[in-house]
């Protein structure tokens, strides 16, 4: 993931403006994730655990994110939200169409690392059905 840095057009609107442009100089970031789509095609069930609470959950929730919107009708989608003071560990698993399931360690791969998995084994799945001609 990559960090943007711009400088706002706008100027600020706070009581001391001079000092805000001084000290924050009217800039954002913003969090550039990747652009191409995952190929969820051959997904079968999602399954997902986190604590909605950690820093460290952050791949779960955004895995989710970049779900289609039509999911929950070509896929089994579970989410397990575990509590606040859970020490667990926020995983992945998934099944593909083939059976293949892979229990993916979402604090350790972070999101670039999953799609490129589940990317991964959807496009070995695409070539066998290219081939098969079906």
């Amino acid at each position: 993931m990559a960090f943007e840095m711009r400088r706002q057009s706008k100027q600020c609107h706070c009581i001391y403006p001079c000092i805000f442009d001084a000290v924050f100089g009217a800039l954002s970031i913003t969090l550039k994730l990747p652009s191409a789509a995952m190929i969820t095609k051959f997904l079968t069930e999602v399954k997902t655990v986190f604590n909605p609470f950690s820093a460290k959950a952050k791949t779960a929730r955004i895995f989710l994110a970049f779900l289609p919107p039509n999911a929950r009708q070509t896929m089994k989608v579970t989410t397990k939200l575990l509590p606040r003071v859970s020490r667990e560990r926020s995983f992945v698993q998934l099944k593909f169409k083939d059976g293949k399931e892979l229990t993916l360690d979402a604090e350790k791969l972070g999101i670039k690392g999953v799609i490129e998995e589940v990317d991964r084994h959807s496009r070995i799945l695409s070539r066998q059905e290219e081939l098969t001609g079906n």
